[in-house]
């Protein structure tokens, strides 16, 4: 047609359909390779959301089986400082390692979704992660997360009262501990002592009346160690972190206080039995005094006076005289004698 001059129309309806026809063929493919290409480029895109999600599930899991262990440890043996890190650690963790894990959550599940979404829309079968990856999987692990957290921050705030009662509570017992050593300081060395030795009755029985005002102030200190008991005991059915020393020095002080009720029981007994002697002594003086007086005078009478007299005779009436008085003497004699064993008697009694 190129070579003829004026062509025929119908000649050139043949060569324009023949150029239509090569054009449209040229024309399905590209559309068919523009097609291809779309599909191959959203199964990439699938795949790359798919590893995404695989990565972003294992990540998201790892972190929260690091956390566990921590948030369900509820060890007893804690300081009042100790709680107060892990509070603070549990703050920190709230408030810097938790959001951003939430945003991953969220992200996962829109990835998830999206996901989905898309390989629905392309007539893909549905995703399906690996054992474990699934979102209720997630969503399990992270309920779970959260009830750990729920009671680690419920055990932190009870373990936080708990140990400041008792911190106030072992303050408590350590001043009383202190007040009652400052009461008892010379005590026991004041029961043992011998201070009534070579007393007489009125000492002894001013250390009997100091002694009653002993037992009256023991008997009001009761009430303080029977509170130091009570506070021990408190400590350690809350389970104190340092009981050892606080059980120690309760012991201390009960075995003390023991020994006080005794050795104030045995010097009472000891002043009572003194006092006994010690007036049954004094009425042996005093009678041993009123036996004597009249012995003495006796002694004197006939020692310096009748044994000693010059005897100057100068008829038998003086010397009847004299024969009278001395068999008066003798006949003092007898009584004399009694009253001496009677003295001995007393003598015998006041040295035993």
């Amino acid at each position: 047609m190129v070579n003829t001059l004026i062509p025929d129309e119908k000649a050139i309806m043949t060569y324009v359909s023949s150029f239509y026809h090569c054009f449209l063929g040229m024309h399905k493919a590209e559309t068919a390779a523009n097609r291809i290409c779309r599909v191959l480029q959203a199964n990439r895109d699938n795949e790359k959301l798919m590893e995404d999600y695989e990565n972003l599930a294992s990540d998201l899991l790892s972190w929260i089986k690091r956390w566990m262990p921590w948030l369900s440890n509820r060890s007893n043996d804690n300081t009042l400082d100790d709680i107060k890190k892990k509070l603070d650690d549990f703050r920190q963790y709230r408030t810097h390692e938790k959001p951003p894990r939430i945003e991953e959550k969220g992200k996962l599940e829109t990835l998830f979704n999206t996901l989905q979404t898309r390989l629905r829309l392309s007539n893909r079968p549905a995703f399906c992660p690996k054992d474990g990856h699934l979102i209720k999987d997630i969503n399990g692990a992270w309920k779970g997360l959260e009830s750990s957290e729920k009671g680690f921050e419920d055990w932190l705030i009870s373990e936080m009262i708990r140990l400041e009662r008792l911190d106030h509570l072992a303050e408590k017992f350590r001043r009383k501990c202190e007040l009652y050593e400052e009461w008892v300081a010379g005590k026991e060395a004041y029961l043992r002592s011998n201070d009534f030795r070579s007393s007489n009755v009125y000492q002894i029985k001013a250390l009997r009346k100091r002694h009653e005002a002993f037992e009256s102030d023991l008997q009001a200190h009761e009430e303080r160690v029977q509170q130091i008991s009570s506070i021990c005991r408190q400590l350690n059915e809350m389970r104190y972190p340092k009981i050892g020393p606080i059980n120690d020095k309760c012991q201390q002080i009960v075995d003390q206080w023991n020994r006080l009720n005794s050795l104030s029981v045995e010097r009472r007994q000891r002043l009572e039995e003194i006092e006994k002697i010690t007036e049954r002594l004094d009425n042996l003086h005093l009678e041993f005094a009123k036996k004597a007086a009249p012995f003495n005078n006796w002694i004197d009478s006939v020692l310096r006076e009748d044994l000693v007299d010059m005897l100057i005779v100068h008829d038998m009436s003086t010397i009847e005289q004299l024969l009278k008085t001395h068999n008066h003497f003798k006949s003092t004699m007898p009584d004399a004698e009694h009253g001496y064993e009677s003295l001995l008697d007393f003598d015998r009694q006041m040295q035993h």
